[in-house]
């Protein structure tokens, strides 16, 4: 069974926030509102160190160029991508 969580940027103390996703009119909430550029799906796996991985982390895979990963249905997939973090 996989796991369904999100993360996103609380637009009050802008530390990251997981859990459900929740829309309420124009506004998404994980607990507390966030900023919805910043909100990614839990894709299921983790890293070499048990740090779990999101859609729009950016990762290097075996040392290799940076990779942005998106979500798409049941997929995970890494693309080539200009190396920057979400703020």
């Amino acid at each position: 069974m996989r796991i369904i969580k999100f993360r996103g940027k609380s637009l009050n103390t802008k530390m990251w926030v997981y859990g459900d996703l929740n829309h309420r009119g124009k506004r998404t909430f994980i607990e507390y509102e966030v900023d919805c550029k910043t909100i990614g799906q839990f894709i299921g796996k983790t890293d070499k160190e048990g740090t779990e991985i999101y859609e729009h982390d950016i990762i290097s895979v075996n040392g290799k160029y940076p990779k942005l990963v998106k979500y798409i249905d049941e997929y995970a997939l890494l693309l080539p991508c200009q190396y920057q973090r979400l703020k």
